[in-house]
C-alpha cells in the first residue's frame, strides 16, 4: 500500500467521525443552510437536470436542495452503480420506490431509463472530505472519477460540512476535482477547478 493511499486511509476515518458527530438537528440545519447556498450557483437559473444522492453514513442531505429544484421545474436524477463500477443516472422523484443496490443504497428501478453524466447540468457529489483546491476525498470506491472522466461541461458540486474542510487532502492524477462546495456556512469556489459554465 502506497503512503498516499495510507494518508487517504487515515484521513477518510478521522473526517468520519467528524461527520459522524453532527447531530441529527445540526445535520438537518446544514442541510437547509447547504440547499440555500447551493441556490446561489451562477448557473443555477439555467439548469434543468440536476443529480443527487441520498444521503448514507451522516453525509450532507441533499434532499431539501432536491425539493427547491423540483418546485423550480427541474428534473431530479438518482446515481445507479453500473458493472464497470461507473455511475449512469436516471430519473427520480422524493418518495417513488428504489431498490437497494450492493451496498444498502436505494436506485431507482431498472425499467427506468439510465442516462450519461455528460447529460446532467449539475451533479451534487457526497464526500467524506474537499480541500479548498476542488479535491474531493470520497469513500474510495473511485465511482464518480471514473465517471466525470466524460462530463467536462457538468458542473460539479460537493454537498458537506465546514468540519470535512481538510487542505492536506492528496490529489492523485485520476482524481475529478469540484467546482463548488456548499456547506451551512456558504457556498465555496474551488481554486484549481475553474468555473464551469
Amino acid at each position: 500500500m502506497t503512503t498516499i493511499n495510507q494518508h487517504k486511509i487515515r484521513l477518510r476515518q478521522l473526517l468520519r467521525q467528524q461527520r459522524q458527530t453532527l447531530s441529527t438537528t445540526d445535520r438537518d440545519a446544514a442541510a437547509t443552510m447547504i440547499a440555500r447556498h447551493a441556490l446561489a450557483l451562477p448557473q443555477w437559473e439555467r439548469l434543468s437536470s440536476v443529480a443527487i444522492y441520498l444521503a448514507n453514513d451522516g453525509e450532507a442531505d441533499p434532499l431539501p436542495l432536491a425539493r427547491r429544484a423540483l418546485e423550480q421545474g427541474k428534473q431530479l436524477f438518482l446515481p445507479v452503480i453500473q458493472a464497470d463500477s461507473s455511475l449512469r443516472f436516471a430519473r427520480w422523484e422524493p418518495g417513488e420506490s428504489l431498490i437497494k443496490n450492493k451496498f444498502g443504497i436505494g436506485e431507482p428501478a431498472d425499467h427506468i431509463q439510465r442516462v450519461t453524466a455528460a447529460s446532467m447540468d449539475l451533479i451534487c457529489m457526497p464526500l467524506v472530505g474537499w480541500s479548498s483546491d476542488g479535491t474531493r476525498l470520497g469513500m474510495g470506491g473511485g465511482f464518480y472519477d471514473r465517471t466525470l472522466t466524460s462530463a467536462s461541461d457538468t458542473v460539479r458540486l460537493g454537498l458537506g460540512y465546514n468540519c470535512q474542510q481538510n487542505d492536506d487532502i492528496p490529489h492523485e492524477q485520476w482524481d475529478i476535482s469540484l467546482h463548488w462546495v456548499a456547506t451551512e456556512s456558504g457556498l465555496h469556489q474551488c481554486l484549481s477547478a475553474g468555473t464551469a459554465t
